[in-house]
């Protein structure tokens, strides 16, 4: 497969990942506020993958980058990552965690890497 700067960018921070000993880096598409539809300076997500649908997560493991969508994306997402390293991942149910589970397939328990801004913990008023 043809190299193109969305397939640099993952390999970019699979190099960081190996370098700083973590196995997956998650961002998800949200800003501050868990909108999905969002200002150009939190789009890290479309910046880093190339996938612009409003709605999507990219997780990179070691050896992998996915963007998980649902299907008002399906078509968009697999034109737009086409000719890069980044696989689609069809979520079966809108704003579910599905991505949650399969890095817990895939992975061992170790640490990983969030973006502290977007995420929080359930039941925390706070980001973590």
């Amino acid at each position: 497969m043809a190299e193109n700067i969305f397939s640099a960018r993952l390999l970019a921070v699979q190099q960081f990942l190996k370098k700083e000993g973590l196995q997956a880096y998650i961002q998800p598409s949200s800003d501050n506020h868990q909108s999905e539809y969002v200002a150009d300076r939190f789009k890290f997500r479309t910046w880093l993958s190339g996938f612009t649908g409003s709605m999507g997560i990219a997780v990179i493991t070691e050896k992998n980058g996915y963007v998980w969508t649902d299907s008002r994306y399906f078509l968009q997402a697999e034109t737009e990552l086409g000719g890069s390293h980044w696989q689609l991942k069809k979520q079966k149910l809108q704003a579910s965690a599905e991505h949650i589970t399969a890095l817990a397939e895939e992975l061992m328990p170790n640490r990983k890497g969030i973006q502290k801004r977007n995420c929080r913990v359930q039941g925390s008023k706070a980001p973590i």
